[in-house]
């Protein structure tokens, strides 16, 4: 009969990953160690390794978790009942505050994937695609009316996410611009760009 779980079970595994994360976007996954990760959660060697196998693991899952809800929220402003535009500028600034409350899982995630094993890189990668389609899908239907059926879509969404997916390397959210409003004016920028391709 299997053990029952712990009723802070959930906790402490959200602890860990959240600790990791935090070790991984400022030491580098490989500097980063398990006994480090032990000492930021207050917990022992073993009990990180009851909850998570391999330091592998615990990228992996840091990683898989930012970019399904990442997957998730595209998904919530595709449905949206409003002009592509605005579902694109919705995707955007969202997206922006995901990177604020994320920042080091979205870091780790723009420069530890090729630390990943070749089955992890693939999962993520499939779910980075699914987001990239969702945009593509979101431009194209912005563009429909515009005749600009030779421009490359995903050349376009791969450029529109390279606009904020560096921001972290810059941006300070404390400062006199919100993620908000960063979201608004990358939307407003690039679709300006885009809609005069037609010209």
């Amino acid at each position: 009969m299997a053990r029952p779980l712990s009723p802070d079970y959930g906790k402490r595994k959200q602890l860990i990953l959240e600790k990791s994360a935090e070790m991984f976007a400022e030491h580098g996954y490989h500097k980063a160690s398990i006994d480090q990760l032990a000492d930021a959660c207050g917990m022992s060697k073993s009990l990180i390794y009851h909850y998570f196998k391999s330091k592998h693991e615990l990228l992996f899952q840091c990683m898989k978790e930012h970019v399904t809800e990442l997957h998730t929220e595209a998904e919530r402003c595709a449905a949206m009942d409003t002009p592509a535009v605005d579902r694109v500028t919705a995707l955007l600034k969202n997206f922006m505050t995901f990177y604020e409350n994320a920042g080091p899982r979205h870091r780790i995630l723009v420069n530890d994937l090729t630390h990943l094993k070749d089955e992890q890189h693939r999962e993520i990668v499939a779910i980075q695609d699914k987001i990239i389609q969702i945009l593509n899908t979101m431009l194209a239907d912005s563009m429909k009316s515009e005749k600009a059926d030779n421009v490359n879509g995903t050349v376009l969404s791969l450029l529109l996410l390279s606009m904020i997916n560096w921001t972290y390397t810059w941006y300070d959210p404390k400062g006199p611009i919100t993620p908000d409003q960063l979201g608004q004016l990358v939307s407003d920028i690039f679709m300006n760009g885009v809609h005069s391709l037609k010209k």
